[in-house]
């Protein structure tokens, strides 16, 4: 049993780096995905000016 325990250790911690990075590429991925409505936005919104 002994001899598990130090692979117990390095599972939690290796679980625990997953979740953090997996929260990290939401938050980035939600910045992403903000900038890309603000440039389609402004695309959209000088395309209109020229057809005017």
């Amino acid at each position: 049993m002994q001899m598990y325990l130090p692979f117990c250790g390095i599972a939690i911690s290796n679980a625990q780096l997953f979740a953090a990075s997996r929260k990290e590429y939401e938050r980035s991925r939600g910045h992403c995905c903000y900038i890309l409505e603000i440039y389609l936005t402004r695309r959209c919104s000088e395309r209109l000016e020229t057809l005017s």
